[in-house]
């Protein structure tokens, strides 16, 4: 009986010792399986690789600055032109231009809008290949620019023609009084300048500062209807023609609303 109790008892603990050993079998290989995948990640969602051109890099700054200038350049509204009186404040060579390194700058490309406007401070805002992209893109899209704006002013020129209107360019300062200037007879004369054309060519008419007409204007870019007594004189040296208005002389200056082409 005695013998018998022993043998159950060595069973028993064989039993236990077997099933202890499985349990930790099992809890090991778990473990190694969830250490393993914090290793190499889940082949699910695998990390994602780093661009091989770190331009593309949204938080890119240099990218981020060439793309903005690049959209700008491309969008349709850069080379478009206006079709009435805007265009007299227009930049026919294109609002964005740059300036090459010198011995006192690094260079930057510019923004006109319409006063000047840096949009990057140097040519060391990018990468080099950008660089070269944007010079290329400026150089091409300025002269599209240009072909527009010049087809679109022989129109505007051919209206005020046609009408015997004169127009005036305020440089984008409308309101602030501003001269143009000649050198005659030994000294500087400052006149208010409108332009216009007659039998195909351009027409100056210089109004002397001090004119009651001249100081009581308006100083804004627009089209304006002019009438005075002086006779067209060709400007000597120029095929086109000069009127110089003094302040004795008699002149009318209205404003031409709702001008267009």
């Amino acid at each position: 009986m005695k013998k018998r109790q022993i043998l159950i008892i060595t069973v028993a603990l064989l039993i236990l010792t077997l099933i202890g050993a499985t349990i930790f079998s099992f809890s090991k290989n778990d473990t190694e399986k969830t250490s393993n995948e914090q290793l190499v990640g889940n082949s699910n969602n695998p990390t994602p690789e780093k661009p091989s051109n770190p331009n593309n890099q949204e938080n890119n700054k240099k990218w981020k600055l060439f793309q903005q200038i690049k959209e700008k350049l491309n969008s349709p509204e850069y080379v478009a032109v206006a079709n009435d009186e805007n265009i007299i404040n227009d930049f026919p060579e294109g609002n964005i231009f740059l300036t090459e390194p010198s011995s006192e700058n690094k260079g930057g490309i510019w923004e006109i809008c319409p006063k000047f406007r840096k949009l990057a401070c140097c040519f060391d805002d990018f990468e080099p290949n950008d660089l070269a992209e944007l010079k290329e893109t400026i150089e091409r899209r300025n002269k599209e620019k240009l072909k527009n704006y010049y087809k679109q002013y022989r129109k505007f020129l051919q209206k005020i023609e046609k009408l015997g209107l004169y127009y005036y360019k305020d440089g984008g300062f409308p309101g602030k009084k501003s001269y143009g200037s000649i050198f005659e007879d030994g000294q500087w004369k400052y006149h208010v300048g409108f332009h216009s054309r007659k039998n195909g060519l351009i027409v100056n008419l210089w109004i002397e500062k001090g004119h009651p007409g001249a100081e009581n204007f308006s100083f804004s870019s627009g089209v304006y209807q002019i009438d005075f007594e002086k006779p067209l004189k060709k400007e000597p040296g120029y095929n086109r023609y000069l009127v110089e208005i003094e302040t004795k002389d008699w002149i009318s200056i209205k404003p031409y609303p709702n001008f267009s082409f």
